[in-house]
């Protein structure tokens, strides 16, 4: 019984310092802007390390718990918005969706996926924050 209450904490400590560090990446991708793409996906790195490592809820947790201090803390959102809508997830999806379905569905699922993120990061930057993507399509 002490042990798994040593086993708890030491997970939900490696979580808030893996949440911590994303939130910091994200910062550091919200003040130098060309880097937010990059350090979203950096960010996305706590995520993979705890679905390697301490498995379980803690991977949802550290995404939940880095998405909403991003969205809250950081002031220019599109490192965090980038992070939530289109990084942040997609290590706990690949692992369940290579896990659970066919190599070739599995493969096809996860397109789909990145399209849908995609596309919602790009709708919430021009809706919500009122971004002009006219040169995107230009």
């Amino acid at each position: 019984m002490r042990g798994e209450g040593k086993k708890t904490t030491r997970r939900l400590t490696f979580s808030a310092a893996l949440s911590a560090l994303g939130v910091i990446l994200l910062w550091i991708g919200s003040l130098i802007q060309v880097l937010d793409l990059s350090m979203a996906a950096i960010a996305s790195l706590t995520v993979v390390f705890a679905v390697i490592e301490i498995r379980g809820k803690y991977p949802l947790l550290i995404y939940v718990v880095t998405s909403l201090l991003s969205l809250l803390l950081l002031p220019v959102k599109t490192a965090a918005l980038i992070y939530f809508l289109f990084a942040g997830y997609y290590p706990m999806v690949k692992e369940i969706l290579e896990k659970k379905l066919p190599k070739g569905v599995a493969f096809a699922v996860k397109i789909l996926l990145f399209c849908v993120g995609g596309a919602l990061a790009l709708l919430a930057a021009e809706k919500l924050f009122l971004m002009d993507l006219s040169l995107l399509w230009a």
